[in-house]
Order: structure tokens, then C-alpha cells, then sequence
């Protein structure tokens, strides 16, 4: 299991996000080359309206040689 926080930028802004500073934090569980996450994407109210994006995400890993 694994949390992670990162700063963001979006550009155009649209009414979910409302502002180009965004937020975005994880929380995903990986095992044997997969990974499944939730991502949360906003600007924090900062600015109004903070509606925000959430997404479900799944992955694979591709290691090169």
C-alpha cells in the first residue's frame, strides 16, 4: 500500500479545476508488476468553486532491460 502527494498545474481551467495550482494526492496498492489507485486531484480551496477530480487508475510496470 502507498500514499503519495505531488503539486500540479492545469491549464485550461475548467469548473472542476478551478484554479492553475493543483493538488494531488494517491493512495494505490502495487504487487507483482500491478497497481490500483485512487488519485484526487484539486486546488485545495484555494479558490472556488473546489470541486475536484477523482479517478480509479490501474497499472502495469514496464521495466526496460
Amino acid at each position: 500500500m502507498f500514499f503519495s502527494f505531488q503539486l500540479g498545474a492545469a491549464t485550461p481551467q475548467t469548473k472542476a479545476l478551478s484554479s492553475t495550482q493543483q493538488f494531488v494526492s494517491s493512495l494505490g496498492w502495487s504487487r507483482h508488476g500491478f497497481a490500483i489507485l485512487i488519485r484526487h486531484v484539486s486546488n485545495g480551496g484555494t479558490r472556488k468553486p473546489n470541486l475536484g477530480e477523482t479517478m480509479l487508475l490501474v497499472g502495469v510496470d514496464m521495466k526496460t532491460p
